[in-house]
């Protein structure tokens, strides 16, 4: 299992959890303690992508891939930021 929980945001934070199970192929994304995706992810590369913010407003895109070591990286508003 690879979980990687991310900050985004300069005066607004938001805070992104991200979990995901090789063996069993569930996916779950949580933005600031709320579960915003339950899935199973099949395939070599999954991309998921959520418009955050009120007033300090991003696009996030979380893409996990890997087939024996799987990993996230984390994007906001198109640049790579985090990666676990």
């Amino acid at each position: 299992m690879v979980e990687g929980k991310f900050t985004v945001g300069e005066e607004e934070k938001h805070e992104i959890y991200v979990s995901y199970s090789l063996w069993t192929g569930k996916l779950k994304v949580d933005i600031d303690g709320k579960r915003v995706t339950e899935t199973w992810a099949v395939g070599i590369t999954k991309i998921l992508t959520y418009p955050i913010g009120q007033k300090e407003k991003h696009e996030i895109m979380i893409k996990i891939s890997g087939i024996i070591v799987p990993s996230i990286e984390l994007y906001v508003d198109g640049k790579l930021t985090d990666k676990v």
